[in-house]
């Protein structure tokens, strides 16, 4: 209610008397409706967020959700207080499209229209997959009609991941980022928007480290050549090395027949993995792995092998497969994890391209 009074003067004798004349009228103006409505993604949430209103008689907000944009908004959450511009959606699942709107309402409970639509959509199941100066990034497939694409975003920090790489349509749920760094970590998200040019939070963010590869190497037997050994922390210069029995450069070599980890311990170790067609069949380092005992294994055409190595108290991993044995050397295909700790080994399957 608005209270409008008017005041009359009037003189009586030698006393002034002062009559007021007071109506009530009812508030029906509402609120404007919120504007700047958005989502943002969690682990199994959806907050939606949106500009504080302005008016002097605001009392809160109500937001409203449809499985799809034109659907039927039903409240989720009424009566949030006038400085609250958000709120977190706990019932969502992945992989489903949600929508939100939101009004304002004031103290004589005047609700304003709905403001514009703000798509919520979880991309889930987003995992990494590190090559050769590349990392290969995919999702769980959708199966909500009106969902026409994924927008794959990258940056430099998990907390800031905001330059826009890439988009595929949404029959595809995979992106391929070429021409990358080795040895430097990209973080990633995706999100989903639909046919109306809505779009959904990002997903939760992934983070991986291209490492390198390389095809065809040849590694000399040390009984005859003094070029028989492998430091992959160099992989930038040379990669086959000398081994001195005291280098502590060395990570594997090739003697009698067999690749030997020097140094053999709890962290310089080799796995024979066993038999492959390319390097990208071995996805990562076992769980339970039986590594060999003595520290050394036995070279065969089409075994692969893995290496671990310490540098510095940091442990990597590499993988070696063996293509050709000849009387006094091998050629072999190899792929060196970068990032300290990380099992990862598998390598992107070569042809692969962006949409």
């Amino acid at each position: 209610m608005k209270n409008r009074c008017r005041f009359i003067v009037g003189l009586g004798g030698f006393v002034l008397l002062f009559f007021s004349s007071c109506t009530w009228e009812p508030d029906d103006t509402p609120p404007a409706a919120p504007t700047g409505v958005g989502t943002r993604n969690g682990y199994n949430y959806i907050e939606i967020y949106w500009d504080e209103n302005t008016e002097s008689d605001l009392d809160g907000y109500n937001v409203y959700w449809s499985p799809t944009e034109f659907g039927e908004y039903q409240p989720v959450a009424e009566h949030l207080g006038k400085n609250q511009t958000y709120f977190q959606d706990n019932r969502i699942a992945l992989n489903q499209s949600y929508y939100y709107k939101v009004t304002a309402f004031d103290d004589s409970d005047n609700e304003s229209g709905f403001s514009n639509p703000a798509l919520g959509y979880v991309v889930g199941g987003v995992t990494s997959i590190t090559g050769d100066g590349e990392v290969s990034l995919e999702w769980d497939e959708c199966q909500i009609e009106t969902i026409e694409r994924f927008r794959i975003y990258r940056g430099d920090s998990a907390t800031q991941i905001d330059s826009i790489i890439g988009e595929v349509l949404v029959s595809d749920s995979s992106y391929l980022d070429q021409n990358l760094q080795n040895g430097a970590t990209y973080f990633y998200a995706v999100s989903a928007y639909d046919d109306q040019g809505n779009e959904g939070g990002k997903s939760v963010a992934v983070d991986d480290t291209p490492r390198p590869e390389g095809h065809g190497l040849i590694l000399k037997n040390r009984s005859f050549y003094s070029e028989n050994g492998i430091d992959f922390s160099d992989y930038l210069d040379n990669l086959i090395i000398n081994y001195n029995i005291d280098s502590l450069n060395t990570d594997v070599y090739l003697e009698d027949n067999h690749l030997i980890v020097p140094g053999f311990s709890s962290f310089n170790r080799i796995l024979e993995y066993g038999l492959t067609n390319n390097l990208n069949e071995v996805n990562e380092v076992p769980i339970n792995a039986q590594w060999n005992s003595e520290g050394k294994a036995e070279v065969n055409v089409n075994q692969s092998y893995i290496v671990s190595t310490e540098l510095f108290g940091y442990i990597n991993y590499a993988h070696i497969r063996i293509t050709d044995v000849y009387g006094d050397s091998i050629k072999l295909d190899w792929a060196y994890q970068i990032q300290a700790g990380n099992p990862e080994l598998k390598s992107i399957p070569p042809g692969g391209t962006n949409p």
